[in-house]
């Protein structure tokens, strides 16, 4: 009987063990209540999301290769349940932009809100003067 017992147990920590037993979801990860999801999952959702071409700002669809993602915020709505993630990367090469006053400003870096499905919802640029 032990013996049964030590071989199912034995069988059924490998099998939770195993990745390819792992459900996969494009979902975002939510914070447990004991602390963060490691923001590298954060991070490789954002660049799906952004592969399927869900990033754009100022007409122009950004890609992987132009980003290096820094830092990932845990957002929580006080009067609400709703929770999100924003996800804020820098240029690797940083964009002029030129405005109609003749100043020309430099887009250097995207902050962009993932839902709980991993999909872009809200898009902010960091734009700064040029000095």
């Amino acid at each position: 009987m032990k013996v049964a017992f030590i071989a199912c147990l034995g069988f059924l920590i490998i099998m939770l063990g195993d990745a390819g037993f792992a459900r996969t979801t494009e979902q975002v990860p939510r914070p447990a209540e004991s602390g963060f999801y490691a923001p590298y999952k954060i991070i490789n959702v954002f660049l799906r999301a952004v592969n399927r071409g869900e990033l754009i700002i100022f007409d122009q669809i950004l890609d992987e290769s132009m980003l290096i993602p820094l830092r990932v915020e845990y957002i929580y709505e006080l009067d609400s349940n709703n929770q999100s993630v924003k996800v804020y990367s820098e240029l690797m090469q940083p964009l002029p932009l030129p405005v109609p006053s003749g100043q020309t400003l430099i887009f250097h870096g995207v902050s962009a809100v993932l839902n709980a499905k991993g999909h872009i919802i809200e898009v902010e640029a960091h734009v700064w003067p040029r000095e």
